[in-house]
């Protein structure tokens, strides 16, 4: 369980043998910020089907990848590298590199996270050794699986702290952003890019 997540996690043990979810058998249920979740038996888990998302209410984004903005952040016109930009309040953002390039090609999550690192130490006209990182972790989230990782950096003289969230697959890449401005992960950050990429769907 990544540190920076604060669950409220109190399991009511429920043995199931009659009840599967893509041939996983579900073991239990719990909650997970207040939603209640499925343990399946090989350690992991998902909401449960009722609070899935209603795909008519969801964005298209490039490559097909779907974004349910559920909190109706503010679009932005993207920028630079970015595909897709929105603005969630005065200090905090959510971004989006979506690229068809996947592991087909060689592209892994070690690698978007270099090239991520590389492109924050140029923006800020220092070297990686320079980019404060806080953490790195591989999670799942919905079937998911991410490398999430932030750091920090200057530019322009500005602090911002990222949190990065990168999805590999064979013909796709996608990195998922919060940023904020400030030096360090905060509590409301991380929940941010949770209901970020909570909210993603995958083609």
């Amino acid at each position: 369980m990544p540190m920076y997540y604060k669950f409220i996690l109190s399991i009511l043990l429920v043995i199931s043998t009659s009840i599967s979810a893509s041939a996983k058998e579900v073991i239990g249920i719990s909650t997970v910020n207040d939603r209640s979740i499925e343990i399946f038996d090989d350690n992991t888990w998902s909401f449960k089907s009722s609070e899935r998302k209603n795909l008519d209410e969801c964005e298209t984004l490039k490559a097909s990848v779907l974004f349910c903005n559920i909190n109706q952040w503010k679009a932005l016109p993207a920028t630079g590298s970015a595909n897709h930009l929105y603005q969630i309040d005065d200090r905090s953002y959510a971004m989006f590199i979506i690229e068809t390039i996947g592991s087909n090609d060689g592209m892994t999550q070690s690698l978007a996270k270099d090239m991520a690192l590389q492109y924050a130490a140029e923006a800020s006209n220092t070297n990686i050794e320079n980019i404060t990182q806080h953490f790195s972790t591989n999670k799942v989230v919905n079937d998911y699986d991410y490398l999430s990782f932030a750091y920090s950096t200057k530019i322009q003289g500005m602090n911002f702290t990222y949190i990065n969230n990168i999805y590999i697959d064979e013909m796709l890449s996608v990195q998922a952003f919060t940023f904020s401005l400030g030096e360090i992960v905060t509590t409301k950050q991380t929940k941010l890019n949770y209901t970020l990429i909570d909210n993603i769907i995958m083609p």
